[in-house]
């Protein structure tokens, strides 16, 4: 392990289209509560007062081993969604599950 991977705060980084809210909470707890990963979820993290949620998202992103992108019906409308695929597409140090 590099000294970059020992740095990352998050084990996974849950990428979801607003939609599926409900689909990416359980996912989130399922993998910490029963695997033990740093989950980084958006809802929870993201500070309602946020004045630049971008840039947040962004540092959280490049802090994270890996992206699990949640794909549905709802992906092609989410911006969101697609500012995290684009960083993934970008920054090979993030892994892909």
């Amino acid at each position: 392990m590099n000294a970059t991977e020992v740095d990352k705060e998050f084990d996974l980084f849950i990428s979801y289209a607003k939609e599926d809210e409900p689909q990416a909470r359980r996912l989130a707890n399922l993998f910490h509560d029963q695997a033990g990963l740093r989950i980084y979820f958006a809802p929870r993290q993201l500070p309602t007062n946020e004045s630049n949620p971008q840039a947040l998202l962004i540092s959280a992103l490049k802090r994270s081993h890996g992206i699990l992108l949640l794909w549905s019906q709802w992906i092609d409308k989410s911006e969101w969604v697609a500012l995290e695929a684009a960083i993934f597409a970008t920054d090979r140090s993030i892994q892909n599950f």
